[in-house]
């Protein structure tokens, strides 16, 4: 059989991935009876090593987080490290969803893209076999890699929210799936006043008290307009002011307003921090419609029809405002429709360009609306 070209086969090696150049080499294993697949692994793992060491160099140890330490060799392509105070050994993959893996910093990137966009199990798998070449991975395997990840994003600091930050809560069954019952161990029983003993589920099984029971799980969530978001698990079932308040008051730093549901927990909190309250109530939309209101119609048409339209949504609108159906800010109930509208319109013009604008248009609005 004729030889390769050289130079050809070395350009068609150049373009190969990783993973690419590992399935080779697998079936190179097989014919020549070698091994090498270690001397890959290892320059996977200098791979990670040298990304890490641009993103978040080694500062002090996992263990005792002291900055006394000293280089100690290498193992597996990985720098190792000496700590002087708890006499220790460390790398930068240690106490790292990284450590100990066989898997390339790309397909560690992948992993987290497909995990934030909520790729289903089958999917992630389906993505690594075809486009990284993990031939023969196992659903159990990328499903203990996803936990990895989100216990690791679960200890990243929370960022702090300021301008016009919106808030509203969200309720999950209660689920305690992975509790080994066969070893011994119990359900623990949310509510105990109802049912004798919490038996497991199979199945849709409806709740005996409803969506703000104990029975749920209440995850509060806060956005601000510069799309930095906190999420939080407050409480099993319905959560009071004083929760919120311990949670999230430290997440939050010259507020604007705070948009929200007509939940009384955001009102009681703006009252105490003397922030303005912007109120939509949750049956807005259903509200606007059952009174005739026509979404999308805009005025200075040239169809009479239309203009009609338009200022009979005007008048629908005005009227529900005056009745308090519609949104309004709670500390300005007697702030008149007109300079409230100019208030939201003039927000949704600057709310992602100019924020400190809106600052302070719409505290000027409102402090000129508040009667004395």
């Amino acid at each position: 059989m004729k030889k390769p070209d050289s130079v050809i086969f070395k350009k068609h090696l150049m373009k190969l991935s990783l993973e690419e150049l590992t399935a080779y080499l697998k079936e190179y294993e097989k014919v020549r009876q070698v091994k090498v697949l270690d001397q890959i692994n290892q320059m996977k793992q200098e791979e990670i090593q040298t990304k890490l060491e641009v993103l978040a160099p080694v500062s002090a140890c996992p263990s005792c987080n002291s900055d006394n330490f000293v280089k100690n060799g290498s193992k597996y392509g990985l720098q190792r490290y000496y700590c002087k105070n708890c006499k220790t050994t460390f790398a930068l993959t240690t106490d790292t969803f990284m450590e100990g893996t066989n898997w390339t910093w790309e397909v560690w990137v992948k992993l987290v893209q497909m995990t934030v966009n909520n790729f289903s199990l089958d999917e992630m798998v389906d993505t690594l076999e075809k486009d990284y070449h993990l031939d023969g991975i196992t659903r159990n395997a990328v499903h203990l890699a996803r936990h990895k990840l989100l216990h690791a994003m679960s200890l990243m600091p929370k960022p702090t929210l300021t301008g016009i930050v919106q808030v509203d809560e969200t309720f999950f069954r209660e689920n305690q799936k992975g509790t080994r019952t066969d070893l011994g161990k119990k359900l623990i029983n949310v509510v105990p006043n109802v049912i004798p003993v919490r038996l497991r589920r199979k199945g849709y099984v409806p709740s005996r008290l409803g969506t703000m029971s104990p029975e749920h799980v209440c995850v509060v969530c806060a956005v601000d307009n510069h799309n930095r978001a906190v999420s939080i698990v407050i409480s099993m079932g319905k959560v009071n002011p004083q929760q919120f308040t311990d949670h999230f008051d430290q997440y939050f730093q010259d507020i604007t307003y705070l948009c929200s549901d007509g939940s009384p927990i955001y009102n009681d909190y703006c009252g105490l921090k003397s922030i303005p309250h912007y109120v939509r109530p949750s049956s807005f939309i259903t509200t606007l419609r059952q009174k005739g209101y026509v979404p999308g119609v805009r005025g200075g048409s040239n169809d009479e029809a239309i203009n009609e339209l338009y200022q009979n949504n005007k008048k629908i609108a005005a009227q529900l405002y005056a009745d308090g159906l519609l949104d309004y800010i709670e500390t300005a109930s007697s702030m008149p429709f007109k300079e409230f509208c100019k208030i939201k319109y003039e927000y949704a013009r600057v709310k992602y360009n100019k924020p400190e604008q809106l600052v302070d248009v719409v505290n000027s609005a409102f402090h000129q609306a508040v009667p004395s």
